[in-house]
């Protein structure tokens, strides 16, 4: 057989993709091996597949929901991984990554996002190409049995990463803020500095492109600020009154959320308090992490660890399939099972929060990369972490909100932040 450079594993259900990718890197002027155009007829395709693996350098993985439960894409990337190949996942649709290929950085291809990944592909593996080569050695016999041990140690941790991948980088960043780090101030938590994934490409257009941002470390209130909290400002003569009392001259209501408070209101509050608002970048990093999880607890939505427009509301919008226990607001810390990464409670539903940027809706394609300070004017303010009266959806991290900044509502409150220093 012709040596070939690159082995396309796939799940029959994405030969489209599959195609597309194999004329591309053909064009390129890379010998590549896809099992539509390479098996024969009359040919043993088992013994086929592991000779063309054998006879790559490259074994490029093309990740989807139906990959992920693919019998057979699972046994090419192991035994391509024994065969010491270079295995480059890339992501095709949204799914979680084998724990067998999780170390290893995949390249986009989702969407829009083809021609620049085809780009990086064929980018990474003309520089490995490049690399001064090792000499190589002669290979033993392979050992069969020991190979069939080994497949069936990575086929163990395969299903126990279907458990664990969800939420092994939230657990890690959970572990990470409780490693010791700077006393945070009383009712506040700390956020490390340091780079986190800002954005979806899944949301709204406002909320894309996907990009890093690198912020300083900042502390960040635990939980939105109460009506109790905000009654000492209002009673210091610093903060005024909210728009309407229901809530607010309500006993039952003071570890409730504060709400009717519009953005000059939760501005002079955190003044008050010797903080601030936090920026839109600070919000989100504190809400999601670093790994860009959609939720505050991971990727997976659950309406027992937020307060959401749930069967306890009327609106068309309510998911009669959940309980979280109230029709309004919750008291602060209701859902201790759905803290963000650094312990803050509440950062999806019970009041949307607003945050000290203006909405532009552009702003994400030319932010600074440091420290973000959001636009310098524009006509809303921004705000984040969905209320007690909205669906799934904009319960999401990265949905962005917005509001002018003179309008109160019932379901909006806010938190504040402060710098580490």
């Amino acid at each position: 057989m012709r040596k070939h450079t690159v082995f396309i594993s796939y799940s029959r259900k994405d030969i489209d993709a599959a195609n597309q990718l194999a004329q591309d890197l053909k064009k390129a002027g890379l010998d590549t091996w896809w099992d539509i155009s390479d098996l024969k007829g009359g040919d043993a395709w088992v013994r086929t597949i592991q000779a063309a693996l054998k006879a790559s350098k490259y074994c490029v993985v093309v990740l989807s929901p139906d990959a992920v439960e693919s019998e057979w894409v699972e046994k090419e990337y192991t035994y391509a991984i024994g065969l010491g190949l270079k295995i480059i996942p890339i992501l095709y649709k949204k799914c979680e990554v084998p724990m067998a290929l999780a170390n290893i950085q995949y390249i986009d291809f989702r969407g829009k996002k083809y021609e620049r990944g085809l780009q990086e592909l064929l980018i990474a593996l003309e520089e490995d190409s490049r690399r001064p080569q090792k000499q190589e050695l002669v290979r033993s016999p392979v050992n069969w049995k020991m190979v069939g041990a080994i497949a069936g140690v990575i086929g163990l941790l395969i299903a126990l990463g279907t458990w664990l991948m969800p939420n092994a980088i939230h657990l890690l960043s959970n572990w990470l803020s409780k490693t010791p780090t700077p006393s945070a101030p009383p009712g506040m938590v700390y956020v490390p500095a340091g780079e986190f994934i800002m954005g979806s490409n899944e949301g709204e257009s406002d909320e894309q492109p996907v990009h890093t941002v690198y912020l300083d470390a900042f502390y960040i209130d635990k939980y939105e600020v109460t009506n109790t909290q905000y009654r000492k400002c209002v009673e210091a003569g610093a903060c005024d009154t909210p728009g309407t009392i229901t809530y607010y001259d309500n006993a039952d209501y003071a570890q409730h959320p504060v709400s009717y408070v519009n953005w000059n209101d939760a501005d002079a509050y955190c003044r008050w308090a010797g903080k601030r608002l936090p920026t839109e970048a600070e919000w989100e990093k504190a809400a999601r992490g670093i790994d860009g999880q959609v939720y505050p607890w991971g990727n997976t939505f659950d309406g027992t660890k937020l307060n959401f427009a749930d069967k306890n509301t009327s609106f068309d919008w309510s998911d009669s399939n959940w309980d979280d226990g109230y029709a309004a607001t919750a008291p602060g810390g209701s859902y201790p099972d759905g803290a963000s990464p650094y312990g803050a409670l509440d950062m999806s539903g019970n009041v949307w929060e607003w945050v000290a940027d203006w909405h532009d809706e552009g702003y994400y394609s030319r932010s600074p990369k440091r420290n973000p300070p959001g636009p310098d004017s524009d006509e809303y303010r921004v705000l984040r972490g969905g209320s007690w009266a909205i669906d799934l959806g904009h319960a999401r991290c990265a949905f962005r909100n917005w509001s002018y900044p003179w309008l109160r509502f019932d379901d909006v409150g806010f938190r504040c932040a402060r710098d580490t220093e």
